[in-house]
């Protein structure tokens, strides 16, 4: 049945976030599912707020990195937030995403297992 509806169906789990400047949550527990290139999940965000997210994944747009358009919710300046997020996904599953800011380059690097 999922093969019929996937041709490439990926679980994870949202594990943490290191972020660049002081006073975010860095634990955020969650879940994702990939269905070829959409991919949708919820976790618990740098808010302390519970977030839900429905986005489109290129695949290797340049080299190992992936390009993420995400819309998410529970952030306290956007109703629903969109972001732009490269990641790259290591061969043990563990995937690194680096969301940028409007004032920095990288002001998040989160941490996902994908399985």
């Amino acid at each position: 049945m999922v093969s019929e509806l996937c041709a490439s169906l990926v679980l994870g789990l949202h594990l943490g976030t290191w972020h660049a400047a002081p006073g975010f949550n860095g634990v955020n527990p969650g879940g994702q599912v990939r269905c070829d290139n959409l991919v949708a999940g919820a976790y618990y965000n740098s808010y302390r707020k519970p977030s839900a997210y429905l986005g489109y994944n290129w695949p290797r747009v340049v080299g190992p990195v992936d390009l993420t358009i995400v819309a998410a919710t529970g952030y306290p300046k956007a109703p629903v937030l969109l972001a732009l997020v490269p990641s790259i996904k290591l061969e043990s599953g563990l995937r690194v995403s680096f969301v940028p800011s409007p004032n920095r380059l990288v002001s998040v690097i989160h941490l996902s297992w994908e399985f």
